[in-house]
């Protein structure tokens, strides 16, 4: 296998496809039509091609920069081989709020969004947590002011409301019920949303 920044001969591409461009002139054109393709012709005349991704990120930070550059949103498919790891970088910078992210319902895959500016609401009446629990109590009903998915800081530590109707396991739940990648309150998720307050 070539390392990604190496650009692939014939002989690669033979070697590792078993496709021989010196004898497919057809396909050989094609790839040089190819616009996601480089290709470079060396001073002995061979050529050699590498894949062009549509965004060049090595690490965490330069992820963050690119989805914050991109007011549109970035679909997850078209970042996920950039560098070893990334998945896990961006579940984490989802669950951590520091970007948005909802499911692309025509392609299937999460599309990345900037953040923006944060705000936080103080929620009513005082909020109890332990780290290392996963339930919280609340001295009031919380019901009229968060939604099923959304984020609650308390202290240091962030919690998620519950997504799950009623007391079914988690492969009995409808798809509505699942938990959102990342929460905004831009609209309902349901009539039906139900919170229990201790």
């Amino acid at each position: 296998t070539l390392p990604r920044e190496q650009m692939a001969t014939f002989v690669d591409i033979n070697r590792e496809l078993q496709i021989d461009l010196s004898s497919d002139v057809g396909l050989l054109e094609m790839i040089k039509s190819n616009p996601v393709i480089d290709r470079s012709l060396s001073p002995d005349g061979h050529w050699s091609f590498q894949y062009r991704p549509k965004f060049v990120i090595k690490n965490k930070m330069e992820l963050l920069q690119n989805i914050a550059r991109v007011k549109n949103g970035i679909l997850e498919d078209d970042i996920k081989k950039c560098y070893p790891g990334i998945e896990f970088d961006i579940m984490s910078l989802i669950i951590g709020g520091d970007i948005i992210a909802s499911k692309n319902k025509e392609k299937q895959c999460l599309v990345l969004y900037p953040r923006g500016d944060r705000f936080f609401s103080k929620l009513s009446g005082t909020v109890t947590a332990t780290p290392g629990q996963q339930c919280i109590v609340t001295s009031t009903s919380l019901c009229d002011e968060i939604r099923r998915g959304e984020a609650i800081k308390v202290d240091e530590y962030w919690y998620r409301i519950d997504s799950a109707i009623g007391s079914g396991s988690a492969g009995e739940q409808t798809q509505r019920s699942s938990a959102p990648p990342s929460v905004t309150l831009d609209k309902d998720l349901s009539d039906k949303n139900k919170y229990f307050n201790s």
